[in-house]
């Protein structure tokens, strides 16, 4: 998941909305977070790894540009590369700054051009402003919503560009489709009867330049704008490949096709006729309330497939009926991307559908009243999106519980519930709710386990190594506000890291007295080897 930073400038406190300050100096937001969606902290917060401001991160992902100049969030015009720095990030008790020196806007090199934004804007201080040079450059137009829809005012957008990181920058990815009302013999959805998503958009979040590439070069439409405006549309070869790596299924289409194919999957057309075989999107539980079940994206291995893929999923139930007859998946990754695949359910066997999961974990007493403790006065449960996912020949369902209080409406992942056949559990983690559900960890599972508990380790130690080092580069510059960061992050470090050799020790016979052992050693001033602990009886590595 990744989230950008961006600056919202209706959010200066009053006494600070000057004209310096919203036009010169507040000019972008700075920098994304990062988290993967299967982990979180002790605490159930996400497990950043990319994280504060400047970005920070243990991996090796790059962010060479993070300034956000423009985005989703819709800001009045700006002058950059003025005399007036611009704010970067807060820094302890000062701010850092900087200059702007890309591509983006349009140049006032001349006194007539500022009386044309001047009039433009109907703003005269762009005209008595000495702080506005020659070489500065007025940005307009920044949210990319708006971008797009006036260099391409002919095409649709989705409703959901998302940011990603290539080559040390940011770009915003913008899917667009080509759509009509008069496609013959086709069935409307709204007011439209035909859509193809042909065309995918990037928007390079400094530079703020828009490149449109032809995804879908078989569509009559987008062949006609491409002849209308050659210049405009770009092969979809062209595009760099970090960014193709980028390009998923878009929403809004599935979420048009999956209500379309409730109907239209029937080829008999007398079952047709009838509506003998009608789907229906299924209903879930979310804050207590019934809704359709929303498509999500997920990382699985599609039946008959060798690996993994990213996929765009949701499932059916019967019109009348609350089980389960099939799951709709639109695929992502490299060559396969938009194509779609349907899987269906045997009609002989009940498979649950969402809605009679969410009844059964109602109906289980353990969970129940654990979940009615929390939800007192002061907190509330939130119980999250029910994911159901193909596993092999089976279905298993993901539901995650937060914890958010009433007064700072920050939520915690606080148990996640897993129900596989008849059996429903609540636990901690996923992967706990797995073991508890079909008992041990198979060989590979477990021994993945040890793998990854050995690497969190080593990873643990260097970052404590990294941070001692960063902390007293600091103190050697007198930067005491990010020495202290430095001296908190290695202090929660060393707390883990303290809490997992801890637990490495614990599985060890003998614990206790190992313990007490290891605890009084750095009291002792002579070790007795013939008295005391001899060194093969402590086995490091282990």
């Amino acid at each position: 998941m990744l989230s950008a930073r961006e600056l919202d400038q209706q959010f200066l406190p009053d006494r600070a909305k000057t004209w310096v300050n919203q036009k010169l100096r507040y000019t972008h937001g700075y920098g994304v977070t990062m988290n993967p969606v299967n982990e979180v902290t002790n605490q159930g917060l996400p497990n950043f790894i990319v994280r504060n401001i400047p970005p920070r991160t243990e991996t090796d992902i790059v962010l060479d540009k993070p300034e956000i100049y423009y985005g989703e969030v819709k800001n009045p015009y700006v002058v950059v590369n003025t005399n007036t720095e611009e704010f970067n990030y807060p820094m302890g008790d000062t701010n850092a700054y900087t200059s702007y020196d890309g591509d983006g806007g349009v140049p006032v090199n001349s006194f007539f051009r500022k009386i044309l934004f001047a009039l433009r804007f109907n703003d005269h201080r762009i005209i008595l402003a000495n702080d506005i040079t020659n070489e500065s450059q007025v940005m307009f137009d920044r949210s990319i919503g708006e971008r797009v829809r006036k260099t391409a005012p002919f095409l649709e957008y989705d409703g959901d560009p998302y940011i990603v990181i290539n080559d040390g920058r940011l770009f915003w990815i913008q899917d667009a489709y080509t759509t009509t009302n008069k496609y013959p013999y086709s069935e409307p959805q709204g007011n439209q009867n035909y859509i193809r998503n042909s065309v995918k958009v990037v928007i390079d979040a400094y530079h703020g330049k828009v490149d449109y590439y032809v995804f879908d070069d078989q569509d009559p439409l987008v062949q006609v704008y491409s002849n209308i405006f050659p210049e405009l549309f770009k092969p979809i070869e062209e595009i760099p490949q970090g960014l193709f790596e980028h390009l998923r299924y878009p929403e809004d289409l599935f979420n048009i096709q999956s209500n379309i194919f409730t109907l239209y999957h029937m080829e008999d057309p007398r079952v047709f006729y009838n509506k003998e075989d009608e789907w229906k999107i299924p209903m879930e539980v979310y804050e207590g309330q019934q809704q359709e079940v929303e498509p999500y994206y997920n990382i699985l291995q599609i039946p008959g497939e060798e690996e993994p893929e990213f996929v765009l999923m949701l499932p059916y139930n019967p019109i009348r009926r609350d089980n389960m007859v099939s799951w709709l998946a639109a695929r992502c990754d490299g060559n396969n991307l938009g194509e779609m695949v349907l899987y269906l359910f045997p009609k002989d066997k009940t498979i649950y559908g969402p809605l009679q999961i969410e009844g059964r974990i109602d109906q289980n007493a353990r969970i129940s009243e654990q979940l009615t403790l929390w939800d007192q006065r002061g907190s509330n449960v939130i119980r999250g999106n029910l994911l159901v996912l193909p596993i092999s020949d089976s279905i298993i369902y993901v539901e995650p519980v937060f914890i958010q209080a009433d007064q700072g409406q920050l939520p915690e992942l606080a148990r996640v519930i897993v129900v596989h056949d008849e059996r429903v559990v609540m636990e901690e983690n996923l992967q706990t709710a797995l073991v508890t559900l079909f008992g041990e960890a198979p060989e590979e599972i477990a021994e993945a386990d040890v793998t990854d508990r050995i690497l969190t380790l080593e990873e643990l130690i260097t970052q404590a190594n990294e941070l001692m080092d960063k902390a007293e580069s600091a103190l050697k510059q007198g930067d005491w506000s990010l020495y202290g960061e430095y001296q908190d992050e290695l202090q929660s470090t060393l707390e883990k890291l303290g809490g997992m050799v801890e637990e490495e020790i614990e599985d060890i016979d003998g614990t206790e007295d190992l313990l007490n052992d290891l605890n009084g050693l750095d009291e002792m001033e002579d070790l007795e080897y013939e008295d005391g602990l001899e060194y093969e009886d402590l086995e490091y590595e282990d």
